[in-house]
């Protein structure tokens, strides 16, 4: 596959594929599969197998920093997704400690396991939950429609949620950089729940972070690839492209061809296709992977979806769009 066609998934390593549910069923649970390093690099190796992406991503999950903080995590995949044990008053933040190295360590091991398992040639993708994200989840337990109890902890506290985002920082710059040493070279902040913010609360719980984050580990490891992904960002693409110091953004559905041609004069972009386009296949589905395809010819791009594939995708559809993707 060559350099101007890098394609990957978000979530590909997942439920639609039959040689996933096997061992998903043998780890018995979603974090039990998560902190199984064989397991998870079988996984993580499974989609490569199968589809010959050009990035694998380590299988994990974007709430293990508050897990290794000490907070209960659980995950029903078929219930809403992850629960995690809240911050029950503002002065909880100030106690917050260095998040616990031994609880991570399974996920280092898989990535040596994959990286070792991995042609030279593929790229191996590290990741995290963005500090907003991981306030959500902290504050609320759960996202939530407009996720309104994280944003007036943060309207009504705000030393301490300012607090909570600095920590949240210093330890994903740490895990971060832990992947890193472990054998990934590209490395990817998820925040899913980046929308809905004003540009003032973007900018001070978005790009901040997210630009601290990219230049410490830029400074520590300058030949990995940085990939930032404020999901729902909408307008605040813009800014995002230009001030977070990303090497890569990755961009949902709602933004525009032509936005991404744009923001490709800063950095490189990822995603774009819609998950249901694919899950429903068909003509649409070729038309978009075509005029997405031309985005390879106008500057740096990462064929991707603009949010992982659900559950229900069929395989062939998955196989028809790669063909599409591929053809001269």
């Amino acid at each position: 596959m060559g350099e101007n066609r890098q394609v990957w998934f978000m979530r590909q390593a997942g439920r639609y594929l039959p040689e996933y549910r096997k061992v998903r069923k043998r780890a018995g649970g979603f974090l039990n599969l998560c902190f199984s390093p064989d397991m998870a690099c079988e996984v993580t190796l499974q989609p490569i197998r199968r589809f010959d992406f050009s990035h694998a991503i380590i299988f994990s999950d974007i709430l293990t920093v508050p897990h290794a903080l000490g907070y209960d995590v659980t995950i029903d995949e078929h219930k809403g997704g992850p629960l995690v044990e809240t911050l029950y008053k503002p002065d909880d933040v100030f106690s917050l400690e260095d998040y616990d190295r031994s609880i991570v360590q399974p996920v280092l091991e898989a990535i040596t396991l994959t990286r070792k398992a991995l042609p030279k040639e593929k790229k191996l993708i590290g990741f995290c939950g963005a500090p907003w994200t991981l306030a959500v989840y902290m504050l609320q337990g759960r996202s939530q429609l407009h996720n309104q109890e994280t944003f007036l902890f943060a309207h009504r506290n705000p030393e301490a949620f300012a607090a909570l985002i600095a920590h949240l920082t210093a330890q994903i710059i740490s895990y971060l950089g832990q992947q890193i040493e472990a054998g990934c070279d590209t490395i990817q902040i998820f925040d899913s729940w980046a929308s809905f913010l004003s540009p003032e609360l973007f900018t001070d719980y978005v790009l901040k972070p997210h630009y601290q984050i990219f230049s410490s580990l830029k400074a520590q490891y300058p030949n990995v690839t940085l990939v930032g992904f404020p999901r729902g960002a909408g307008g605040a693409y813009k800014d995002y492209a230009r001030e977070s110091g990303c090497d890569v953004m990755g961009c949902d559905q709602s933004v525009s061809i032509n936005d991404m041609q744009a923001f490709q004069k800063n950095c490189a972009v990822q995603g774009n296709l819609d998950p249901f386009l694919l899950l429903a296949g068909g003509d649409k589905l070729i038309s978009k992977t075509l005029e997405l395809k031309r985005l390879y010819e106008t500057g740096p791009y990462i064929f991707n979806l603009g949010h992982g594939v659900l559950p229900q995708t069929p395989i062939a559809h998955i196989s028809q769009t790669l063909s599409t993707l591929h053809q001269t």
